[in-house]
């Protein structure tokens, strides 16, 4: 276990702050005062720390971007971009094997400037990788007691994994990165805003009653502006959300917009539920404008560009819903912590898990295996979520309170995956470590029950029968099964790999 004094403890804390009423914990939001004996855990490797970045004032500590890949030259050409730039940075591994970039205020960065800064340094190298904070403004908490604390941070440093690393890529010791971090003044952000082009720097906001720059120029959206027909207005208030943020609209004045459109234009309205839910959703920024789902509501014109464009792919999608085979009629969600799905389709009910329910793939097996049918799904995994989605918002679904959910089941699943952060992966392909080490592929960790129950045992002094272990993995998105690795197949146990965007408040978004 990795020791450190009082100072080093205190100094790391000061570095990474954020929000000190809630805190990240195993893709939970757990609203409690975030406290030094939190930072402490994480840098022993005992509970893992997640910082929310955004203060109420709209400004941070710290900013980030997260390259989710294995390319080491990409983070030092971002870090050696920044530094050009009058922006001192700083490398560390992450959670997901990737890199972060950090860059740390002198006093504090506003949020919309220095996502701007860290976007135009991507787009100026061609690199794609996500920016941290994701959220331009705070947005307050809901009248009915909703929570939106943005998007939060796996820290560095969780006891040996995760290090500060140096040019050359050898680790540099903790105490030693504190005492030479140097930090962003104010001035250095401005000059990089000034030099931006003037489609990337930061424009005044909209009036909730405006329209978006050059959205105007799309007919739905004018079309969509006067008022949707019941049975549309859900796909229609996303679609919209979507433009909206394609246009630059910052998230809180687009809720705004939205709801006032809601409330004057749709009869009866759609709720602010909905709307909030799908401002959530398409500010996530994963969707384009997207044609398909409006046009089958009467507004999209052939006249427009991007109708013109993609009218071939929309017949075959539009026509396709997910399945001449077998329907959802309805789906109802059941238990907390992760929650499950109850499916009810042509031929009876089904409850699927959440990985087994999002990833069609998954969620066909699971079918055949039940009813001998194979559903014939035409969508792409982005229509597929906006169906689901829809179904879920007719649904009588009530999401648990993040309070509720910061369950003894959700620490134990902490001290699981602190086992795939705190044990060596095998080498791609090498069947001899894979016999005895975990390995990672297509976004799943696979390893042993037995390695996983040695771990907890030494690490935790946790046992617990088998089958109690199967069901806690199986409940948290895992499965059982052969997997092929180099020239032989494997029965192991997997679970899903994590990313940084967990949490996106009480509303959450698409996971």
């Amino acid at each position: 276990m990795k020791q450190y004094s009082r100072d080093t403890i205190e100094a790391f804390a000061s570095l990474f702050r954020g929000r000190t009423d809630a805190h990240g914990q195993v893709n939970e939001c757990v609203y409690e005062p975030v406290t030094l004996e939190h930072y402490e855990k994480h840098l022993k490797g005992e509970t893992n720390l997640g910082i929310y970045f955004i203060l109420d004032d709209s400004t941070c500590h710290f900013a980030a971007i997260d390259l989710d890949e294995k390319d080491f030259n990409k983070a030092k050409a971002i870090r050696d971009e920044l530094i050009k730039n009058s922006i001192p940075a700083y490398i560390t591994q992450s959670k997901s094997k990737g890199f972060h970039i950090y860059c740390f205020a002198l006093e504090r960065f506003k949020a919309i400037e220095i996502r701007r800064v860290l976007q135009h340094i991507l787009s100026r190298l061609n690199i794609k990788a996500e920016v941290f904070p994701k959220q331009d403004y705070h947005q307050p908490d809901d009248a009915d007691g909703a929570r939106h604390p943005g998007s939060y941070i796996n820290l560095p440093c969780f006891g040996y994994t995760r290090p500060f690393l140096s040019g050359d890529l050898k680790e540099v010791p903790l105490e030693v990165a504190l005492e030479r971090i140097k930090f962003v003044p104010q001035e250095a952000v401005e000059r990089v805003l000034k030099i931006m082009p003037a489609d990337e720097r930061i424009e005044e906001g909209l009036e909730p009653n405006a329209t978006p720059k050059g959205a105007a120029k799309l007919p739905c959206f004018a079309k969509m502006l006067a008022g949707v027909k019941e049975g549309f207005r859900h796909i229609a208030s996303f679609r919209l959300a979507v433009m909206l943020y394609r246009q630059g609209m910052d998230q809180q004045l687009a809720r705004a917009t939205l709801l006032k459109w809601d409330k004057e234009r749709n009869q009866p309205p759609l709720g602010e539920k909905h709307i909030n839910r799908n401002i959530t959703d398409a500010y996530t920024g994963k969707y384009s404008l997207g044609c398909p789902d409006i046009e089958v509501g009467g507004y999209c014109f052939g006249s427009c560009a991007i109708y013109q464009k993609r009218w071939h792919e929309h017949d075959r999608r539009t026509e396709a819903r997910p399945a001449d085979a077998i329907t959802i009629k309805s789906i109802k969600v059941v238990g907390t912590g992760p929650p499950s799905y109850e499916c009810t389709l042509d031929r009876g009910k089904i409850t699927l898990t959440t990985a087994e329910l999002m990833q069609q793939s998954i969620y066909k097996k699971k079918i055949m295996e039940t009813f001998g049918v194979i559903p014939n799904i035409g969508m792409k995994q982005v229509e597929w979520e906006l169906y689901l989605n829809d179904l879920l918002a007719k649904s009588d679904y009530q999401k648990v309170r993040a309070e509720d959910k910061a369950t003894e089941e959700a620490r134990l699943m902490e001290q699981v995956y602190s086992f795939f952060d705190m044990t060596k992966l095998a080498e791609e392909g090498n069947v001899e470590e894979a016999k005895t080490h975990v390995f990672q592929k297509d976004e799943r960790f696979y390893f042993d029950a037995k390695m996983l129950e040695a771990f907890l045992g030494a690490k935790f002094r946790l046992t617990m029968p088998r089958a109690d272990l199967y069901r806690l993995i199986m409940r948290n998105g895992g499965q059982a099964g052969t997997v092929r690795w180099g020239k032989k197949t494997f029965h192991r146990w997997s679970l899903p790999v994590p990313h940084e965007e967990e949490d996106m408040g009480e509303e959450g978004g698409r996971e």
